[in-house]
């Protein structure tokens, strides 16, 4: 992913609380190099001759948290002039007597109001495009109006963050008691996505609990302050000591990440003399993946 993102809705400051998150959906915990934790893929349920479709990568420029991500590809099946078959990696156990594979999804029992994930995505030819689907289920009922939903992950071979709100898709008051995710790397089973590569990285929750706009979101974080705003030659960033360890990245208005940084010290100055006058976004991550904080701040020489 070369540690970039796509910062999407950068005037939003979000704070996560320590609550219920994805399994392992940093993908740094295996049984094998094909099997995360958590998770199942098409050769846990079709053999290992499968194993091709998903695996562990250590490369230090495809994951943006820990020491690994998960990656996906479709491909033909074993010999290039057979059909084309994608990659589905779901949480939970599973089940391919129906010649498809499903799901079982994991114990979950909250309602989280937005979906993040890190990703790189390269198609393969024709109109391909990875997705992400996500349930909430209390029993076999669905807690979405419209069921499970399906996300589109646009091309991003250089890497990219999304966020999917879900705050909208719930109906009715009731209460999970499991949690649906599966990750395709392309868009259909057959055609003509030959060779398209997907990698995950970093997949987890946070709820919103303040919306601020303006270019000095990221000063209303009571654990956070950055300042001067405009900053001339240096930002200097303040944190609470538990926050120490956190990563802070800077990215432009395009989403290219011009600084990525560990906040190792409760006050902390951040070099910007050479970056461009404009508006930053700055995201943290605080050292336990659960906490974010987004804002700008400007840059002025």
């Amino acid at each position: 992913m070369k540690k970039v993102f796509i910062l999407l809705a950068t005037s939003i400051l979000t704070i996560g609380a320590h609550a219920q998150q994805v399994p392992n959906g940093g993908f740094e915990n295996w049984n094998d190099s094909i099997n995360p934790i958590g998770w199942n893929t098409l050769a846990n349920g079709f053999g290992p001759q499968y194993s091709y479709f998903a695996k562990k990568d250590t490369n230090a420029m495809t994951h943006v948290e820990g020491l690994a991500s998960l990656m996906m590809k479709t491909d033909s099946v074993f010999v290039p002039s057979a059909s084309i078959l994608r990659s589905f990696v779901g949480l939970g156990t599973i089940n391919v007597a129906q010649g498809a594979p499903v799901f079982s999804g994991t114990p979950f029992s909250r309602k989280p109001d937005t979906l993040y994930m890190a990703y790189a995505y390269i198609p393969g030819a024709g109109a391909d495009s990875a997705t992400v689907q996500i349930n909430l289920r209390q029993g076999s009922t669905s807690l979405f109006t419209a069921g499970t939903k399906l996300f589109y992950l646009p091309p991003a071979p250089q890497g990219g963050f999304l966020a999917f709100p879900l705050t909208g898709l719930y109906s009715g008051t009731g209460t999970p008691d499991t949690l649906n995710i599966v990750f395709k790397s392309g868009k259909s089973s057959t055609g003509t996505e030959y060779g398209s590569t997907l990698w995950v990285d970093d997949v987890h929750f946070n709820d919103t609990v303040a919306v601020v706009n303006g270019i000095n979101d990221i000063r209303t974080a009571a654990a956070v302050n950055a300042y001067p705003n405009p900053a001339n030659n240096t930002i200097n960033v303040v944190v609470a000591q538990s926050e120490t360890g956190s990563t802070i990245q800077m990215a432009d208005l395009t989403g290219r990440v011009v600084y990525t940084g560990i906040l190792s010290n409760i006050s902390n100055a951040i070099d910007v003399a050479n970056l461009p006058t404009g508006i930053y976004a700055i995201s943290i991550r605080s050292n336990n993946h659960l906490t974010i904080y987004k804002g700008k701040i400007s840059v002025a020489h």
